[in-house]
Formats: C-alpha cells, sequence, structure tokens
C-alpha cells in the first residue's frame, strides 16, 4: 500500500537537515544548525553562458513580490536575471519572447529570482501545510515549532532556514517558475501528482533521473528549455509580436497561475524589455 506524504498529525519537532547524497544529517534549534551546500545563491561556475552586462535592478521592484526574499544583493539578482537571458538567448529567445519569460520569472520567483524560492508555508494555522521534504528521500527534513509561532526573531530565522534548507514544500510551488503539484510516494520512490497537479513532481522526477539538484539555476533553465520544447502552444507564442501580449500568453497558457497576476507580469516583461532595448542602442 502507498504512503503518499503530506498530510501530518500536529506534532513539533527540531529541524532535521539531511544531506541527501551522503546521508548526513544535524538537529538543532533554528539559528544553530548545518545545512546543505550549494551554489543556488551564486551563479553555476560550469555553465558556459556569458552573461550581458544588462543594468536590470530598476526593474526589479515592478510589480507584486509572490515570495519573501532574504537579504541578498540587487548585484546578485541582476547576475540572475542576466544570466537566464543570456541562456534563453543562446536558446534562441529573441528579445520580445525573452523579456516574457523573463517577466513571469521574476514575478513568480521574487526580487531575487532566487531558484531555490520556495512557497512559505511555515505560518499557515495547520500542520499538514508544514511538511518539507528532501528531493530524492521523501524524508521529512524540517519542521516548525508552533509553540513559539508568536517569537518574532524565531520566525524570521524560521523562514531564513527553510530557504537554506533546498527542502521541498508538499504545498506551493518552487524554483525559479515555482513549479506546484506533487506528493512523495514512499511505494514508489518517487513523486506523484497532488491535488494541484504533476508539474511540481513531474519537475523532482526528472530532476532525480539525472541526479540534479532541483534549487540549481542551470537544472531549472535546462528544464524550462525542455518543458517550452514540447509545449504544443509555442509556435503561437513566438508568433506575438509584441512585449505585452506575449507575456500574457506566457503566464496563461504556459505558467497558468491560480490568481490574476498578468498585469504586474506584463509590467516587469515590458521593463526588461525597455531595459534590453536601451542597452542595445
Amino acid at each position: 500500500m502507498s504512503q503518499i506524504k503530506g498530510i501530518r498529525s500536529s506534532e513539533f519537532s527540531v529541524p532535521r537537515f539531511t544531506d541527501s547524497k551522503t546521508g548526513s544529517s544535524s538537529r538543532g534549534n533554528y539559528g544553530n544548525i548545518e545545512t546543505v551546500s550549494t551554489s543556488s545563491n551564486s551563479l553555476s561556475s560550469s555553465s558556459s553562458v556569458d552573461s550581458e552586462t544588462l543594468d536590470l535592478t530598476s526593474v526589479l521592484s515592478v510589480g507584486e513580490i509572490s515570495n519573501i526574499d532574504f537579504g541578498l544583493s540587487t548585484d546578485v539578482a541582476n547576475q540572475r536575471l542576466n544570466y537566464i537571458y543570456s541562456y534563453l538567448k543562446k536558446y534562441g529567445m529573441d528579445d520580445v519572447h525573452n523579456a516574457a519569460i523573463l517577466g513571469n520569472i521574476r514575478f513568480e520567483s521574487g526580487a531575487q529570482i532566487n531558484p531555490a524560492a520556495n512557497t512559505e508555508r511555515l505560518l499557515h494555522d495547520d500542520y499538514e501545510h508544514n511538511v518539507y521534504l528532501d528531493q530524492r528521500t521523501g524524508e521529512e527534513i524540517i519542521t516548525f515549532d508552533w509553540s513559539r509561532r508568536d517569537d518574532s526573531e524565531y520566525k524570521e530565522q524560521a523562514r531564513k532556514d527553510l530557504l537554506e534548507s533546498k527542502a521541498v514544500p508538499i504545498y506551493g510551488g518552487i524554483g525559479l517558475v515555482q513549479w506546484t503539484g506533487g506528493l512523495w510516494d514512499d511505494a514508489t520512490k518517487s513523486w506523484v501528482t497532488g491535488k494541484n497537479g504533476s508539474k511540481k513532481a513531474d519537475f523532482l522526477n526528472w530532476c532525480n533521473a539525472r541526479d540534479k539538484d532541483w534549487y540549481e539555476i542551470d537544472t531549472q533553465l535546462e528544464y524550462i528549455t525542455y518543458e517550452y520544447n514540447d509545449w504544443d502552444l509555442k509556435n503561437d507564442f513566438e508568433n506575438i509580436g509584441n512585449v505585452s501580449d506575449a507575456a500574457r500568453f506566457y503566464c496563461n497558457n504556459f505558467e497558468r497561475p491560480g490568481d490574476d497576476t498578468v498585469d504586474d507580469r506584463i509590467s516587469l516583461a515590458n521593463g526588461f524589455y525597455q531595459a534590453i532595448i536601451d542597452y542595445n542602442k
């Protein structure tokens, strides 16, 4: 019988962060823990994509931020935007459609364009939303001490530790485009469709099959282009001639968010496009 991980009884424990590659783990209070070492706060050194020198920082504050951001500089965010722009440009995306995608990515992943972005669920009023699992093993590796939920310093540190843990939240999205939908199945040792679909499950299974870490920017960009190649509306998208319509089409047909955020995404996309045009003058 399959055991689908995603619902938990109301119990409290200190977090355990497990390195899925070494199997080592540690327990401790927030603020005094070991976290998995990753390069997600910087650009991957293994990629051959050369970043442009576009200054996109003025666009970072446009629109609503859909995720909580943690103290990274606008320089880092600008590097990430340039990196994504350069990656998509080498893939063959022109500036109109590149900007349309950038606007959607910026809205989804927050002002820091963080590939490790999780939808923050620690402060929900019920424990079933407080489940974070290891990408490869499905082991629960972080929980939240509800007895300290009124402690503002604890909650702030908990948010930071959540982001740094690279844990996969059962509920909510992950990554640059906030892939959503998926639960862990102990019987098959894989991610399966959840109540919000299977986009997150599909992404994580793709990562695990290739031994890739979900939180790396190169992994996510490779998967975005992998998804894009199979998108049945790709030609319709590429035939759109202006940024606003392209950003709207990408939002409604590729991202398909569960809320009405298209206007903010369009504003971001147009801001990026104008920065690209100004740079190329």
